[in-house]
């Protein structure tokens, strides 16, 4: 099997949720007979009870009819979630289903056009299933094992490189804020994926306040200095302090850049074999962890993080070509335009929005034709910018007055848009976040972002 095959299998195998791995009662498929499961209420046959939800791995795998179980292709596996649905996934095929139990008795099928069914039997953690004309025998796994195979997958992708660690930036934390609570809340995808993350104890967490960083070392036996620096003229003096020497090949949690001083920590590995790897926590002028290269251009870490939870409204390849924050003085006594096209009857028509942003903080926003200038929608009130986490947003308030637009348009705009312009140019990318409703401005309900162009004065 090819690395990449191998790669994919076991990216299967660590996509999961921590929820399902908490007790919890069953939401099975309404049209099937439900099992009460009232836990006000003892039961009188434990295996009613039992609850499948959770991930299994598949340990077993006959023809329907042979007489031995095959061991099963690595990647093979079962997500039995909540909500009356699950995921299976053999031999690199992926199938959706729903799922329902009475008793012991698993009953389900798949929910795309072939309608497979699967039925089998639960017993304890051992699902035992008949499925697309094959006996499967599925073990449930526990949180632990989870997370065990979770840091053997980083580490399996760390093989063959130089790579000596791999790290997941998780944003910034207060002094006064519980890091567990932080993690759960602004990265819950990569807390179920990476398990392990929220399992880490306490004497294997550094530090109380700054920029969050998960550790996984790639040998075991990595000894690990982390020191604590300070802005000093000798280097012999940037030394604070040194907050953990030994062997830590275990992941451990760090907390970094806390004060004026950015970069504020320096790491240290060395492998069993004597390999040395310097270390200083930072991010990137793009927000992300910066990962240094060695003497050949090879990266020294590999990042595992989860940017899109970090910054949830998807900007960051912008930002990546060079796009940045707009300051209020950019924006002032500027007029930016977008020009779009629509269907109507049997033509495209095209249009072009207007926006005047002026330096008393009023602004005026018109739909005009493209071919005659014809102003079919003017909309009047005022405008500032603002923060969105690392981006920068333009806050609008505006009312229509005056409205002969051969489409339907609000009355009014009242909505916050992430806003960031062009490294070199008179450009801006204005767009939604997420779950943000479309306004106006943006007409392509597929798009969360619209390039307007501008001029200054």
């Amino acid at each position: 099997m090819t690395k990449m095959k191998h790669t994919l299998c076991l990216m299967l195998l660590v996509s999961m949720l921590l929820a399902l791995c908490a007790c919890g009662t069953s939401v099975v498929d309404p049209t099937e007979p439900t099992v009460a499961t009232d836990p006000t209420q003892a039961p009188t046959d434990p295996v009613a009870m039992a609850k499948p939800v959770g991930v299994y791995r598949c340990t077993g795998i006959r023809a329907v009819g042979d007489a031995k179980y095959a061991e099963a292709p690595v990647g093979d596996g079962l997500e039995i979630y909540e909500d009356g649905m699950a995921l299976i996934y053999l031999n690199d095929y992926i199938y959706d289903l729903f799922w329902s139990i009475e008793g012991n008795h698993f009953t389900g099928g798949t929910l795309d056009e072939s309608e497979l069914p699967i039925e089998g039997t639960l017993d304890g953690d051992v699902l035992e299933v008949t499925f697309d004309g094959v006996e499967l025998i599925f073990e449930k796994k526990t949180q632990q094992e989870l997370a065990d195979e979770a840091v053997d997958f980083l580490r399996y992708m760390l093989e063959g490189t130089p790579q000596q660690f791999a790290v997941a930036y998780l944003g910034w934390k207060e002094a006064n804020e519980d890091l567990q609570s932080v993690m759960t809340d602004r990265c819950p995808l990569l807390l179920s994926n990476e398990p392990f993350v929220s399992m880490i104890p306490e004497e294997r967490i550094f530090g109380n306040k700054g920029e969050i960083y998960c550790v996984v070392p790639r040998d075991p036996e990595t000894t690990v200095v982390i020191k604590r620096l300070q802005d000093a003229p000798n280097v012999d003096d940037m030394v604070k302090e040194v907050l953990y020497e030994g062997k830590l090949g275990e992941p451990f949690i760090l907390l970094a850049n806390e004060g004026d001083f950015y970069q504020d920590t320096q790491v240290i590995f060395t492998d069993s074999e004597g390999n040395q790897t310097l270390w200083y926590p930072m991010t990137n002028q793009y927000y992300t962890a910066y990962i240094p290269e060695n003497d050949d251009g090879e990266p020294i870490g590999y990042d595992f993080s989860y940017y899109s939870e970090i910054y949830p409204y998807g900007f960051n390849l912008w930002m990546n070509d060079g796009w940045d924050w707009v300051e209020s003085s950019y924006l002032t006594t500027t007029c930016w335009n977008r020009y779009f096209e629509v269907i109507q009857g049997d033509e495209y028509v095209a249009y072009n929005w207007s926006m005047n942003l002026s330096e008393d903080g009023t602004c005026q926003i018109d739909l005009i034709s493209a071919d005659d200038a014809t102003v079919f929608a003017t909309y009047n009130g005022t405008w500032e910018v603002t923060e969105l986490d690392i981006y920068s947003g333009l806050s609008l308030n505006l009312t229509c007055s005056e409205n002969v637009a051969p489409m339907d348009l609000p009355d009014l705009i009242t909505e916050e848009y992430v806003i960031l312009r062009a490294p070199e140019e008179d450009n801006l990318v204005i767009g939604i976040r997420e779950g943000q409703q479309l306004s106006p401005i943006f007409t392509d309900e597929e798009s969360y972002c619209s390039v307007w162009y501008g001029a200054v004065g």
